[in-house]
């Protein structure tokens, strides 16, 4: 009887550190597909994220980020719309067309990378994903 309640213990604490193990392993992995914050302070807030900023900030993380060994292009196909009306172009915008926060997507060919672009104050915080 004390053998066989050794022999589950056993067993549930191997089972438990498979599961520990794979929970790390599966964060892990997440983690190494997204890149570093890159802050960028500006001499005043504007009042939206524009594209233009948004793309020239997504461009210098890419630089930062060493991934500037091949050619990137901005992706077309962006369905919002910023806050004076003009569509965008390449700005995706989080959420109901979000004045503060988007992402760009870019091509190198066949390799896509994200850049998450986020306005905060005088503050613009990018940051690279690799999507899966």
């Amino acid at each position: 009887m004390r053998l066989r309640n050794i022999v589950k213990l056993s067993f549930l604490a191997i089972l438990l550190s498979f599961v520990c193990f794979v929970v790390w392993a599966v964060d892990h992995v997440a983690k190494a597909r997204i890149g570093p914050e890159r802050l960028f302070v500006l001499d005043h807030r504007p009042e939206f994220l524009s594209e233009s900023l948004a793309l020239d900030l997504a461009q210098k993380t890419l630089v930062m980020s060493k991934y500037n060994d091949m050619e990137w292009e901005p992706q077309d196909g962006s369905r919002s719309t910023a806050p004076n009306g003009q569509e965008d172009q390449y700005l995706r915008r989080r959420g109901n067309n979000s004045v503060d926060s988007g992402y760009i997507v870019f091509v190198s060919g066949t390799f896509v990378i994200m850049v998450d672009v986020e306005l905060k104050g005088e503050r613009v915080v990018c940051q690279t994903q690799i999507p899966k």
